[in-house]
């Protein structure tokens, strides 16, 4: 349990300063495995929404190794959105990543909101997007004096 607390507290110390967040989930499908962490990102929505949600899953982002795969993506909970995956080339570094972003404009709560991963490990992340749209298909806003569960 301690090697996991110090996991989580390096994972907490980490990314806020490297990656924009409002929460980060740990998604361990094999604890065996890395940890992967989805950042979330919300902000009033200001703007047309295509131009902030092409933003929001990095469409026009510099460093791509090629066009971002996007897709819209669509869930019961937040409404229309997108998802995109990308490959870039972190700055200053040397190999390949890729990230997993999604991006809804949530109209009942005047929000934008972002979801993302990014990794080094393209093989597994390919692999487990499935899985990954299922979390984004869970993914509730509510307010803080709304039940969360229900």
């Amino acid at each position: 349990m301690k090697e996991l607390a110090r996991l989580l507290e390096g994972f907490s110390e980490r990314f806020p300063q490297k990656i924009p967040m409002h929460y980060m989930f740990l998604y361990a499908p094999d604890l065996r495995r890395n940890l992967v962490p989805f950042f979330f990102y919300a902000a009033r929505s200001e703007g047309p929404v295509e131009r902030v949600l092409d933003a929001l899953v990095q469409r026009n982002e510099p460093g791509a190794a090629q066009d971002p795969h996007i897709e819209d993506f669509t869930t019961d909970n937040l409404g229309r959105g997108l998802r995109s995956i990308r490959h870039f080339v972190p700055k200053g570094g040397e190999a390949l990543g890729m990230s997993v972003n999604y991006g809804w404009r949530v109209e009942s709560y005047g929000i934008d909101l972002s979801m993302r991963t990014v990794s080094d490990d393209l093989g597994w992340v390919s692999a487990n997007i499935d899985a990954f749209d299922a979390f984004a298909r869970s993914v509730k806003v509510v307010h803080p004096t709304e039940p969360a569960v229900g």
